[in-house]
């Protein structure tokens, strides 16, 4: 297995999922750095450099509405999710658990002999975690 293939093939699978974060940790309204933490306790990490990016392009779109706000003597831009982004947020929540109820079926049928048996030992895997997001 080459190590640049599969991280390659995981950032491009955590893009599509950075995004249902992000707009979910923006159900109240919240500034950039406060949802980076937030990903980060979970073990997600975001860099700055593609969440700034995505917050703005998802202000674009109309998901989100930005503001400014001043407090001691920094500015900070605040996000909140528009009424079009708690329906995008809640199409693509679907779309993921469609995804990956189709995931793990084709993992399960080609891992039994039978569908619909219990997964064997080996197979058990792709139901737990196993490490960061990085």
């Amino acid at each position: 297995m080459k190590e640049a293939t599969v991280q390659r093939d995981v950032s491009e699978m955590r893009r599509g999922i950075l995004i249902i974060l992000v707009l979910l940790f923006l159900k109240d309204e919240n500034h950039g750095y406060a949802v980076r933490r937030s990903l980060e306790t979970l073990g997600v990490t975001i860099k700055e450099g593609t969440l700034y990016p995505l917050l703005k392009r998802l202000e674009r779109g109309g998901y989100l509405m930005g503001r400014w706000e001043t407090r001691g003597d920094r500015m900070r831009k605040f996000y909140a999710l528009t009424t079009d982004g708690e329906a995008y947020v809640a199409n693509m929540f679907d779309q993921f658990h469609r995804l990956s109820d189709i995931v793990i079926e084709v993992r399960r049928q080609t891992c039994c002999d039978h569908p619909g048996e219990s997964l064997p030992a080996n197979c058990d895997s792709i139901y737990r975690y196993q490490g960061e997001l990085a």
